[in-house]
């Protein structure tokens, strides 16, 4: 059991955002919680050798709002587990942060710890629509992280943007991502609304009480996104997700191609080969657990070999590189073109896939409809 890839999940906020079903914490709620958090989290590391360390090349510390701790807990967090995975220098160390819950100073000291990639999560570029997401943060904090983050020494940031927002128009999204690459993020994540039943809006949709625009407009803004960032000089190398040359998130490109990844957290999820497992969901059961020198395993599940063949190739489709037939089959020992013969079949002639001499991937069309390719393969 050797890991390529560590998450850290911290599940605190400021607030619950109204789409947000996550598990997170209001920060105000666990004041209490918040400084032994991080002793927690390090006892946890503690449980896996250094062997089963030694290959990790990636680290994303992501939420919940992880800024939400204080900096010098965060930074002796990141200097530690550099050191605890005897990470090189050029691995990537990712932290995501709320605008609302940074200054420059804190980015200065992340970035001396040894972070050296930013996740922004802006959302929206009008206070209105933030403040009716319940996120915290103004436009103008968005855009003096960005410039403090410049400063501190980050030469790698990423935006987050979203789509199919109430009330939004084609226009609108086009004008969001005219302003997102005015500000010169290496990486751009572009993800649509999607409303899980226990949350805020979820309820209002429910109840007639929240106007989205049509799967048609939500399609519409993501062709149009599509389109404009690649003019703007992006690489679209994810469904979700454009890139500088060079900046693909290597984080996520380990999920992508079903690499194993240690989970560290409340909630956290992790996998290794067949298994995959989640941490405690509850933050007191988590840490009855860490200080009694369990590992806080909440749920585990072992993937028989059909599931490990289908999940590879979901995974593997999301990337707009497709899945290269021989690798995929050096690796799985199957004929991917044989063993999936009427699905691709039929996907092709929904036009949703592409089949090349070596290469499977999602068509333009595809990209639109990637759930229902996905399920034709589950």
């Amino acid at each position: 059991m050797v890991f390529r890839a560590l998450y850290v999940h911290i599940p605190f906020c400021l607030a619950k955002c109204q789409y947000c079903d996550f598990v997170s914490f209001r920060a105000d709620d666990k004041l209490s919680a918040l400084p032994q958090y991080k002793d927690l989290l390090l006892r946890e590391a503690d449980f896996w050798t250094d062997e089963q360390m030694a290959a990790i090349e990636t680290v994303y510390i992501g939420g919940g709002t992880p800024t939400v701790l204080d900096v010098d807990d965060l930074a002796e967090l990141i200097s530690y587990l550099k050191q605890r995975c005897r990470l090189a220098d050029e691995a990537e160390i990712t932290v995501e942060c709320n605008p609302a819950t940074v200054d420059a100073a804190a980015l200065y000291r992340l970035r001396q710890s040894g972070a050296n990639r930013l996740s922004v999560g802006v959302q929206n570029f009008h206070d209105a629509v933030l403040r009716s997401m319940g996120r915290m943060h103004t436009v103008s904090d968005a855009m003096r992280i960005i410039e403090d983050a410049r400063a501190a020494g980050f030469t790698n940031i990423s935006i987050d943007l979203m789509s199919g927002l109430p009330g939004q128009t084609v226009d609108d999204w086009l004008w969001q991502l005219n302003t997102a690459t005015d500000l010169q993020p290496q990486h751009i994540s572009l993800y649509g609304l999607s409303l899980a039943e226990d949350s805020a809006w979820g309820k209002a949709a429910a109840g007639g009480l929240l106007s989205l625009p049509s799967e048609e407009e939500c399609a519409m803004m993501m062709a149009a996104g599509h389109d404009f960032l690649l003019e703007a000089g992006f690489e679209h190398y994810e469904i979700a997700n454009f890139a500088r040359p060079g900046y693909y998130s290597r984080h996520n490109m380990a999920y992508w191609q079903r690499l194993d990844y240690l989970p560290l957290g409340v909630a956290a999820a992790g996998m290794c080969g067949n298994r995959r497992w989640l941490n405690h969901q509850d933050l007191a059961l988590y840490e009855r657990s860490v200080l009694a020198g369990q590992k806080p395993v909440g749920e585990e599940e072992f993937l028989t070999s059909e599931q490990v063949i289908s999940e590879a190739v979901f995974l593997g489709l999301r990337l707009l590189d497709g899945i290269d037939l021989r690798q995929f089959s050096a690796l799985y020992g199957v004929d991917l073109e044989e063993k999936f013969a009427a699905s691709i079949t039929k996907m092709r002639q929904m036009q949703l896939l592409e089949l090349g001499e070596d290469c499977l991937r999602l068509s333009a069309k595809g990209r639109l409809l990637a759930n229902e390719v996905f399920m034709a393969f589950v």
